[in-house]
């Protein structure tokens, strides 16, 4: 049959399209081959069953041996050879092992030999990379590339006849896995039977196919000076400009509706999970195999693609580690609108948001550094970890550590005076945090466990604490004893005065005439012993109060050296 090898959208019922897909069968062959990828080599060691299933199908079994990773049994497709029972060959991977680019069973590759033939019977053929399609099937996940031979998925197409041939037959979601241009009657590869797909066929069975997974993956909206590298299941690196959000990002129109192109705004951004949420979500459809899968052709629906579909998300995507040059990274990340309490040093500083755009005039030649927002390097995820490893292993012994620091200043310092009175020095404004084996040890000029500085207390140094307990507990002890000594002298004396006085109350009181009572005379005698006794007792109250301010006044110098104990760089609240 005749070489069909272009994009076959056509419409049979568009003359334009008819005579360019004429025009395309004269000539020699192309210098590039397309092939559909049906095994992959996968192991480093060839397992002998696959081995065997590769050399009895393809026409250069020699190199089937010696297959570097990432190689592919593919079949020839080029000129129609796609109908023919053979033209299975063993293609190696154009790079080398430094770029390893993903593929799966069922995909077209581009391919070219060493000897410029078609089909591998000589020298060896290695294929380049996957070949692109029209946008209706091109997917960084899995890419049909016979998709676009089916005229309806063409939008150009759909003034014409085709589309009614489908009219309300076609319903959301089921896309299918076309077989070359169906509707010409022409097939891609060799389909005896109408009712048996062999794209499907050769999926099903594909040994190294179950280590593939199909799932819906957002398309990328490129910049034309971007360099990026997107695997199969939604990884994606960037190399470019600031960038957030659309197409557009940071750079917006002027009154001119120019584009403020600022340069010095250099980006790393490594993504995994791009739209998680409606905002950047892909549209999605469910194929025939039973899979979700990115919607190409959501037009067919009379549906809108997502204007926004893939666009970087700060909050909302799964993870990310994002190196910039110059941006506005805490406000993009919505740290400013984080509730804080009072009086605390702000997430960032209000000018670092300005967002000043580059001051030429004013550079002093500093073409790389210029002074408008701030680099960063951030990481988000759900649960981010970091890890210094451990490890005793024979050959591989570490003992790591962890260390963030904040930069002080080298040429001035800041004294700090430990709990031991030792005074230190240390670069002015230096702030760490180290994590090893020892524990974690946090150092600054101020150290606030909590968010409230004006409010925080000092923390206690405890051992120098201890110091105070101890001896005023000591001196607790001792004036509680000297105390009852001196209250139960105190009773003893006012016990023995409530009985002289009962004596004398209850003896008889009746003067005899012209003469003293005599028990009242003895009394008499008893209250004044009694009277030196209370005496005695005042004066055991006059030594307890002296030594109640002898304790307070040890209290209060106790209380200064207190100040003493407590941290002057530490505060908790």
């Amino acid at each position: 049959m005749p070489r069909i090898d272009v994009l076959r959208r056509s419409s049979t019922h568009n003359p334009v399209h008819v005579a360019q897909v004429e025009a395309t069968k004269q000539g020699q062959l192309p210098t590039l081959q397309k092939a559909v990828v049906v095994e992959v080599f996968s192991d480093i060691d060839v397992r002998e069953d696959f081995l065997l299933y590769v050399k009895n199908r393809v026409t250069n079994p020699y190199v089937a041996g010696i297959a570097p990773v990432n190689s592919v049994v593919a079949k020839i497709i080029s000129n129609s050879a796609g109908n023919a029972q053979t033209n299975f060959v063993i293609l190696f991977p154009l790079f080398s092992s430094h770029l390893q680019l993903p593929i799966s069973t069922g995909e077209v590759v581009n391919a070219i030999f060493t000897d410029g033939g078609t089909s591998g019977n000589s020298g060896i053929g290695f294929w380049i990379d996957i070949a692109r399609a029209g946008k209706m099937a091109d997917d960084v996940n899995f890419t049909h590339y016979d998709r676009i031979y089916d005229p309806t998925n063409d939008i150009e197409n759909y003034d014409t006849q085709d589309i009614s041939d489908i009219g309300g037959t076609i319903r959301f979601g089921n896309l299918v896995f076309k077989n070359g241009p169906e509707h010409s009657g022409v097939y891609t590869l060799s389909q005896p039977d109408p009712a048996k797909n062999p794209y499907n066929i050769l999926v099903a069975s594909a040994f190294t196919n179950k280590f593939s997974s199909i799932e819906v993956v957002p398309r990328w909206n490129k910049r034309p000076n971007e360099f990026v590298l997107q695997g199969k299941n939604n990884s994606l690196i960037l190399l470019g400009e600031d960038r957030h959000g659309s197409l557009r990002g940071a750079f917006e129109p002027d009154a001119n509706n120019k584009f403020d192109n600022r340069g010095g705004s250099a980006i790393i951004d490594m993504v995994v999970g791009r739209g998680r949420l409606p905002k950047t979500a892909a549209n999605i459809a469910l194929n025939e195999r039973q899979g979700f899968e990115t919607d190409k052709v959501s037009f067919k629906y009379g549906k809108q693609q997502n204007p926004n579909e893939g666009d970087p998300d700060y909050n909302a995507d799964a993870a990310r580690i994002l190196i910039a040059q110059n941006s506005k990274l805490d406000e993009l990340f919505d740290l400013t609108t984080i509730t804080t309490p009072t009086n605390v040093y702000p997430i960032v500083q209000p000018e670092i948001l300005a967002g000043r755009k580059l001051d030429v005039d004013n550079m002093d030649g500093q073409i790389n550094s210029p002074s408008t927002n701030n680099s960063y390097a951030v990481v988000k995820a759900d649960q981010v970890r970091i890890i210094a490893r451990q490890s005793s292993e024979q050959g591989a012994a570490a003992n790591g550590s962890i260390l963030l620091i904040h930069e002080g200043n080298r040429d001035e310092k800041d004294e700090l005076t430990a709990g031991n009175g030792v005074s230190q020095t240390q670069d002015a404004g230096l702030a760490m945090v180290m994590i090893n084996e020892e524990g974690v040890h946090v150092n600054g000029k101020f150290v606030h466990l909590g968010p409230a500085r004006d409010h925080a207390q000092p923390a206690v140094l405890w051992s120098n604490y201890v110091e105070i307990i101890n001896e005023l507990q000591g001196q607790i002890k001792e004036t509680h004893k000297l105390y009852g000594e001196q209250v139960m002298a105190l009773q003893s004396s006012v016990l023995m005065l409530c009985t002289t006085l009962a004596q004398v109350f209850l003896s008889s009181n009746v003067c005899p005439p012209g003469g003293p009572n005599a028990a009242i005379a003895a009394a008499a005698g008893i209250l004044q012993a009694t009277g030196q006794q209370i005496a005695q007792a005042n004066a055991v109250g006059s030594v307890a109060q002296g030594s109640l301010g002898l304790l307070q006044k040890q209290a209060d110098v106790l209380q200064k050296a207190a100040a003493d104990k407590q941290s002057k760089i530490v505060f908790v609240s």
